[in-house]
């Protein structure tokens, strides 16, 4: 039940960005100059495709910083399991993993 309220909000999102873009795109459909300074050229385009493109130029730079802050948590996570895998590896050579001072686990009963 829940999966299915989780879908319909997803949906309901989605239709509520939707209907707002296409109002943004509706209404703002005069054409206005885009210049960069240094470059002598220009070029006319409608405002809501300024608009878009500065909101998608927005998404791209904020997933960038957010890829670039995160890069310490994914190469810690990177040691980690590299070095599970060496201690599993360094188990595995030293025979069956029991030492004699210590009782082996017992594996759990199924319940």
């Amino acid at each position: 039940m829940e999966r299915i309220v989780l879908k319909f909000l997803k949906i309901l999102l989605f239709l509520a960005i939707l209907v707002i873009g296409v109002s943004i795109g509706l209404s703002n459909r005069q054409a206005v100059e885009l210049r960069l300074e240094p470059v002598p050229y220009a070029i006319d385009l409608p405002l809501f495709v300024v608009i878009f493109a500065a909101m998608f130029a927005g998404l791209l730079i904020g997933a960038l910083a957010m890829w670039l802050r995160d890069g310490r948590v994914r190469r810690r996570a990177r040691q980690a399991e590299h070095r599970a895998q060496d201690l599993e590896r360094e188990v595995r050579q030293s025979g069956d993993g029991e030492r004699a001072d210590r009782p082996a686990l017992q594996k759990p009963k199924a319940a």
